[in-house]
């Protein structure tokens, strides 16, 4: 299955789920003719989404994403956060190990409205997944005390922008950076970026969770980890000064919004060709792309189902020109 369809596509195309409930309903992202369109005018060079739409109710069905799993670990992180360990079938946990995979849990005996999406930290054997939670609210409380199991939905697999570039990149050089909870989504792009040969520097901060839950499976994962300080910047100046060696294929930002643009635009500022990975923050409540929770704008102003549509991250956060609290985040010089 070819990548030259453009920066942006749908990242579920010509997966288990395509054609999905978009191409249903006349929105999908990749196929024109499913959009109601005279013309096929797409850019997929896969199997054709219009050829499965048609022939789906003969020789197959899309795969159910719904499905109870054994709660097999837990792990307290402090008193605001924790692992979570499940057991799922073996062909569903080795599609997680993608990054940017994510998966939606909620107890069992709570209806779907509890559904809350979550990074994979790490797929382990025998189809065993952890998670790292962070206590925010009543969805992820209830989570702390699950009982013997949850319900899931998943994979899902947007969780991240620039996911084509984290893909191309083999024996490279790749900075993450990463703050609190997004930890988890961290580790599990470096796991992903040290199989495939690529040398990894991780600056790690603990964020608003108050605590750093990964710095020894980074270290197996044979990560240069920098532990950092909370200063008045954000950190800036460091990462700043990081970038600017000029050494680095791909930079990795994992941790708020604010954190990408800030990151983008000290890319923009040093002239630094690397390759921009940014987590997905948008709201995902379906993960269909039905909703319209997840829908985003990107740097040139063009709105985007963030659950389905995989972008270029320097398209969605441009050279950092929108980067909020600028009176925070003031951009250091990159010399």
């Amino acid at each position: 299955m070819g990548l030259d369809y453009g920066s942006d596509y749908c990242v579920d195309a010509g997966s288990a789920q395509c054609p999905c409930f978009l191409a249903e309903t006349g929105g999908c992202l990749s196929c024109s003719l499913l959009r109601g369109e005279a013309f096929c005018d797409c850019r997929w060079t896969g199997e054709c989404i219009y050829q499965r739409y048609l022939l789906r109710p003969l020789l197959w069905a899309r795969e159910d994403r719904r499905r109870v799993a054994r709660v097999s670990g837990y792990e307290k992180i402090n008193e605001r956060a924790f692992l979570l360990e499940i057991a799922l079938p073996q062909e569903v946990a080795e599609s997680l190990k993608t990054p940017g995979s994510y998966l939606f849990l909620r107890p069992t005996a709570l209806p779907d409205d509890f559904f809350a999406p979550f990074s994979i930290l790490e797929v382990g054997s025998e189809g065993y997944v952890r998670l790292a939670i962070e206590i925010l609210g009543p969805k992820t409380r209830l989570l702390k005390y699950p009982g013997r199991e949850v319900a899931v939905k998943g994979p899902y697999r947007n969780g991240l922008m620039g996911l084509r570039a984290v893909k191309a990149l083999v024996g490279g050089r790749a900075l993450i950076i990463a703050k609190g909870i997004a930890q988890a989504p961290a580790l599990h792009l470096a796991t992903y970026l040290s199989k495939r040969g690529n040398q990894i520097t991780a600056l790690i901060w603990p964020g608003t969770l108050g605590e750093i839950f990964v710095a020894s499976r980074l270290l197996q994962q044979g990560a240069v980890l920098r532990v950092m300080e909370k200063k008045a910047d954000h950190g800036l100046s460091e990462i700043a000064a990081e970038i600017g060696t000029g050494t680095y294929d791909l930079v990795a930002s994992s941790g708020t919004d604010q954190q990408h643009q800030a990151v983008a635009g000290i890319l923009a500022r040093s002239g630094c060709e690397a390759a921009l990975v940014t987590t997905n923050n948008a709201v995902m409540t379906c993960g269909e792309g039905i909703c319209g929770s997840c829908q985003v704008t990107t740097a040139a102003g063009q709105q985007v189902k963030a659950c389905k549509h995989q972008l270029d991250a320097r398209e969605l956060w441009g050279a950092g020109e929108r980067t909020w609290r600028a009176d925070v985040f003031q951009l250091p010089e990159v010399r």
